[in-house]
């Protein structure tokens, strides 16, 4: 007993003494996943075909692909005979003359708007040839009158000086219509003068047969000055 007591006093020994290791824990974090991929197979190269002498079963089995598998000629278009070719070129003119005449219709104007605008430009030209013998007849008028003008004598006096606004009325003639005072010098003599001298000057030059009207009615002015 005494010696079984020994013995198990000297094993606690032991364990006592003899050092623990330290455990050493795998976190489940710590684990690595590892993919594998597998490489292909090779296949096995196909067994060469055994020599085998050409009998009667297979030369007639090589004569048969040998005839299908011959492809019948593609067909041919053969070109058209010189003398049809003539007759394509006279088809194909005409079509070309007519898209020259459809260009042509497409950049000319509609006679519509052709005509509006020629009779736009006639009386525009008529306008300012109407305009510029106006002016000359005009010329002709104040030269005519101005022999039958009189510088009133108290207006001398008085070194009245303006210019009087008078609007006639003359047939092709030149025969004076009328005549009115359009627009006054601020003087009633020398206003009262303007108009006396062109009932005074009458028949004056005819109007230009480019003026329209008849009668014409033109206004002119009259000036009175004492400056020579």
């Amino acid at each position: 007993m005494s010696g079984t007591a020994l013995l198990f006093g000297a094993a606690l020994a032991i364990m006592v003494w003899l050092p623990q290791s330290p455990l050493v824990r795998i976190a489940p974090s710590a684990r690595m996943a590892v993919t594998f991929e597998l490489a292909p197979t090779p296949a096995a190269p196909p067994a060469p075909p055994a020599e085998v002498p050409p009998g009667p079963l297979q030369q007639e089995q090589e004569t048969a692909s040998t005839s299908r598998s011959v492809t019948p000629p593609a067909p041919q278009i053969l070109p058209l005979p010189e003398q049809n070719q003539p007759a394509a070129a006279a088809a194909a003119q005409p079509e070309e003359a007519s898209t020259a005449a459809r260009r042509v219709e497409q950049t000319t104007a509609p006679p519509a708007i052709a005509n509006q605008a020629s009779t736009v430009a006639a009386r525009t030209n008529s306008a300012s040839t109407a305009q510029a013998a106006l002016a000359n007849w005009q010329s002709e008028l104040l030269g005519h009158l101005k022999r039958f003008l009189r510088y009133p004598r108290p207006s001398q006096s008085a070194r009245e000086e303006g210019i009087a606004q008078v609007t006639i009325t003359v047939d092709r003639q030149g025969h004076v219509l009328g005549a009115r005072l359009a627009r006054g010098s601020g003087y009633p003599m020398l206003d009262g003068e303007a108009v006396a001298m062109v009932r005074r000057g009458s028949p004056v030059p005819p109007p230009d047969a480019d003026i329209p009207g008849d009668p014409v009615i033109v206004t002119i002015p009259i000036l009175f000055s004492l400056r020579r």
